[in-house]
């Protein structure tokens, strides 16, 4: 799987605090980057439910999908986007996430988002998504 993935997962995998509850900051936007923030926060609560299935289907764009697929496939990690995400999702730690950012050009979406770590500067990547009937996941971060 391309490491752009693994580090996706990993970074909006559990966004659990202490008590085990998931925390997010969509409330901060309002409007169409709200709809953005619910899209990414969901995104994160399928990944913690460990559900690969609806990781993809319901999270990732068709083009995406397609090519995680494809890649999973040149690795001999699975013939489905779900098979090639499975074992990523089972090995995720907890972390925090907050969007920092959100823009939206007309049907495309970057977000900023941070993952806290336990040590070291919490690192920023950016997201991209398109809306395909529904805000979905067009892009990994670098």
């Amino acid at each position: 799987m391309r490491p752009a993935l693994l580090l996706l997962l990993a970074a909006l995998g559990l966004g659990a605090c202490a008590q085990g509850a998931a925390r997010d900051n969509a409330d901060d936007f309002q409007g169409d980057e709200r709809a953005v923030a619910d899209a990414v926060f969901a995104f994160r609560d399928a990944v913690a439910k460990r559900d690969q299935d609806e990781v993809c289907e319901a999270y990732f764009t068709a083009q995406l999908r397609d090519d995680i697929t494809e890649s999973g496939k040149a690795a001999g990690r699975g013939s489905t986007c779900a098979q090639v995400v499975e074992d990523s999702i089972q090995d995720i730690d907890a972390t925090e996430v907050e969007i920092t950012d959100i823009r939206i050009t007309g049907s495309g979406a970057e977000v900023d988002y941070k993952t806290d770590l336990t040590e070291g500067e919490d690192p920023v990547a950016t997201l991209t998504l398109t809306d395909e009937r529904g805000w979905r996941i067009s892009e990994l971060p670098e």
